[in-house]
């Protein structure tokens, strides 16, 4: 599957120092090959360390609520949350417009995630 952000797009949307961002960004055509792949797991495996801890507050949340007799949820409402904390974190994107970008994108988290268990 090829990678459907740019090194600039992963820098843009993931939690770093603005002036890494902007170096990162400034200099990514005078960045080797094996600089640009470096910043890229890492920024892949940030992301990734973003989704799962969002997950797991999310669920938490719901948990709490339940067994605080706040609110109900179904098995479905805990499968949609993958969704919205998805959604929660391409907001920062504006340039994921497409299903098929928003589905690759997903992807390439779940592989990292699985890559790092």
């Amino acid at each position: 599957m090829d990678q459907p952000l740019t090194l600039k797009q992963l820098v843009q949307i993931v939690p770093l120092d603005e002036k890494i961002k902007e170096r990162a960004i400034n200099e990514e055509k005078e960045l080797g090959s094996e600089q640009k792949y470096e910043i890229s797991k890492i920024c892949w495996a940030l992301l990734s360390t973003i989704f799962e801890e969002r997950m797991r507050q999310k669920t938490q949340e719901m948990l709490k609520d339940m067994a605080d007799g706040v609110k109900e949820y179904e098995p479905e409402d805990f499968k949609k949350i993958e969704d919205e904390v998805l959604a929660d974190i391409l907001i920062q994107l504006d340039s994921v417009k497409s299903e098929k970008e928003l589905a690759d994108i997903k992807s390439q988290i779940k592989a990292t995630i699985s890559k790092k268990q």
